[in-house]
């Protein structure tokens, strides 16, 4: 895999200053092995994967494909892990879940959706009777415009 690697970014030039993140994790990658999968912070190694991912076009070869989705998959497993992870001391321990029953939280819920003050009634109105009220909100926008130049001046 290494070797594979080390070609992909040699065939570019300046491959490893164009792939910077990449080729910090070929230097990685060449001390420690597939270990440096774990061992490398996960931005990194997403930055890594980007790098690789936009360098090389023919996955053929299995070596480089191999890498690849041992990287994506390493990825995948570290950041959903660390979005579950809750450190010990991020909760109070005052915090107590509240556990209810679904029907008590529906109850709950539709009891403040469905105030009065929170409907609106939707009548079908004909095009004639939304033409004329269009026009007499636009000359009651006129007339309040015209108005308040007149008072402020």
């Amino acid at each position: 895999m290494l070797h594979e690697l080390t070609r992909a970014l040699d065939e570019h030039e300046d491959g490893r200053m164009v792939f910077r993140h990449l080729a910090r994790f070929e230097r990685k990658f060449a001390k420690g092995g597939l270990r440096t999968l774990e061992a490398v912070p996960v931005e990194q190694l997403r930055r890594a994967l980007a790098d690789f991912e936009s360098l090389v076009r023919n996955w053929s070869s299995p070596s480089l494909a191999d890498l690849r989705s041992r990287m994506a998959v390493t990825l995948a497993d570290r950041t959903s892990a660390a979005s579950v992870w809750v450190a010990a001391n991020s909760v109070s321990a005052a915090y107590r879940p509240v556990h209810e029953s679904m029907a008590a939280r529906l109850k709950r819920s539709t009891v403040r959706a469905f105030r009065a003050s929170q409907q609106v009634d939707v009548d079908h109105v004909s095009i004639s009777r939304f033409e004329a009220a269009d026009r007499d909100w636009s000359a009651r926008d006129a007339g309040a415009a015209a108005a308040g130049v007149a008072t402020q001046s």
